[in-house]
């Protein structure tokens, strides 16, 4: 059994993520599958501060940082703020409810069955 990659202790790595998870308003489990991993793997990172070099690539390279830092101020995509983008992932994060509701809404006007 090959055990699990080495890992190398890196808190400010760990704070950038955390930071950046928060700010943009994911859960665990969202950034975990962004970055290509199990849930627990990222939470067992987060909680020891510690990272195997595959893992540490995968961040820097979702945080696009350089060094493992991030500065959400000056953090855009094609222009748009980080502001913008977290309320564009809340909004986004509704439009499944929406469906539904205006599926729910449909039914009701046609006189239909749900199904």
């Amino acid at each position: 059994m090959a055990g699990r990659p080495k890992r190398s202790v890196d808190p400010e790595l760990a704070a950038c993520l955390r930071r950046w998870r928060q700010d943009s308003g994911l859960t665990h489990s969202s950034v975990a599958e962004q970055l290509g991993v199990a849930t627990s793997t990222l939470t067992r990172s987060l909680e020891t501060d510690s990272f195997s070099a595959d893992l540490r690539g995968r961040i820097c390279g979702l945080l696009d940082a350089e060094g493992g830092s991030v500065g959400l101020a000056g953090l855009s995509v094609d222009g748009i703020s980080a502001k913008d983008l977290r309320l564009l992932h809340k909004f986004v994060n509704l439009i499944p409810r929406a469906e539904r509701i205006l599926k729910e809404a449909l039914v009701r006007r046609a006189g239909g069955v749900k199904s």
